[in-house]
């Protein structure tokens, strides 16, 4: 479970309808092994975010927003495909 850490998670809107259909990837990097590309400090956190508004403001089930930190080219491959 996501400890609350901004201002932004407290108080978020209620979804008034369900949408069970919708579907999300969230992907938040704040690592990065390459040496010239910086971290980014806030990433997973925004990322943690986005995924409570998805699931509480906009109704989206959580089975089906697809969560990923730190996620590595193989693995936006998988997603993505490589095209």
């Amino acid at each position: 479970n996501y400890a609350k850490k901004s201002d932004v998670d407290e108080e978020i809107p209620q979804a008034k309808t369900p949408n069970p259909d919708a579907i999300a990837i969230v992907i938040g990097n704040r690592d990065y092994s390459h040496k010239d590309v910086p971290n980014v400090d806030f990433a997973v956190d925004d990322a943690r975010s986005m995924r409570l508004y998805l699931t509480e403001a906009m109704g989206f089930l959580p089975e089906n927003v697809f969560y990923y930190e730190n996620a590595d080219q193989s693995t936006f491959f998988g997603l993505f495909g490589t095209k």
